[in-house]
């Protein structure tokens, strides 16, 4: 029995002989290839750890000028916070302790300057003023006058004077150390409308009814006097306040006199005490007028004290 020898033929050596050859090419190459590669890489692994450097440099810088500017944002939106908590305290105090701005001051004693500075300031207060709590003066309303003397009640309501628009100031004094305020005004027209309650006696007249006035002054002089007292508050500072308000008329021309439904209707007694009163207008006027000039005496007081309220004395005057 004979042993088989392997052999191999020759495509099979052909074929390992050319495999070797191969690799030991591709080693060839790669030494050959690879020092360039890796100089390659290291250029490139050079540069962008450069770029990431710079990068990030680029980066470091921006945050500092976001910081930055958020600094100065910060910053200034404080000085904003105090100028604006400053400005307010400037204004706080600003309108604790001087007039209204429509009100132009004087030098004590200087009565002239006092009268052409309050004829500037009159349609500012006849406009009205939230923040002096002056309510509008075109037509002054009053909402309820009710009075009994002598043999006279009378009660009027949803009162309203109509006399601001041809209003004429004449004399304006303010002495305060005299305690002593006054003013003196015109007023051509003056109409006084209302609803209207009556019983008792006008003059010698008996007269009662219920229903809507009218009562219309002509060439109207009017004088308003009030006390000036002084109030040292807490602060050491003196204050004003104007009491014992009258207005007292000085002179008229004619009155007229119009009350509907008196006596209930009646046409014939209606129509005969109105011509009474017409005739005898002046008379009529001194008994009805204190009526409605009381309260015309106490808002033209409230108004000017509003004006003055808050304000010291050593603050109403120019030095």
């Amino acid at each position: 029995m004979c042993d088989t020898v392997p052999t191999l033929d020759s495509t099979g050596v052909g074929k390992a002989v050319e495999k070797k050859k191969k690799m030991t090419t591709d080693n060839l190459l790669d030494e050959k290839v690879r020092p360039a590669y890796k100089v390659q890489l290291k250029s490139v692994l050079a540069a962008f750890s450069v770029h990431k450097r710079v990068i990030a440099k680029l980066g470091a810088e921006y945050a500092g000028r976001l910081q930055k500017n958020q600094d100065q944002i910060t910053g200034a939106l404080q000085i904003l916070r105090w100028e604006e908590r400053n400005c307010q305290k400037i204004r706080q105090s600003s309108s604790e302790e001087t007039c209204a701005s429509f009100i132009k001051l004087c030098k004590k004693g200087d009565q002239k300057c006092a009268l052409e500075n309050a004829i500037e300031a009159l349609p500012h207060l006849i406009n009205g003023s939230k923040k002096y709590k002056i309510p509008p003066l075109n037509p002054l309303v009053i909402q309820k006058i009710e009075v009994e003397q002598g043999g006279l009640k009378m009660k009027m309501e949803n009162v309203k004077l109509f006399f601001t628009d041809n209003l004429k100031l004449t004399n304006v004094i303010f002495d305060v150390d005299q305690k002593h305020f006054a003013y003196a005004h015109e007023i051509p027209i003056c109409r006084v409308l209302s609803d209207y309650e009556f019983g008792g006696k006008i003059l010698v007249l008996p007269i009662n009814g219920k229903g809507k006035s009218n009562i219309t002054i002509e060439n109207l002089v009017l004088d308003f006097t009030a006390d000036i007292a002084t109030e040292k508050t807490a602060d050491g500072k003196d204050y004003i306040k104007l009491l014992n308000a009258k207005i007292e008329a000085r002179s008229l021309s004619r009155a007229h006199f119009d009350f509907t439904n008196l006596f209930n209707g009646d046409k014939t007694l209606s129509e005969t005490t109105l011509k009474f009163l017409n005739e005898n207008w002046l008379d009529a006027f001194k008994e009805l007028a204190p009526l409605f000039l009381e309260a015309l005496a106490e808002q033209a007081r409230q108004v000017l004290n509003n004006v003055a309220e808050g304000v010291p004395v050593e603050k109403l005057f120019l030095e």
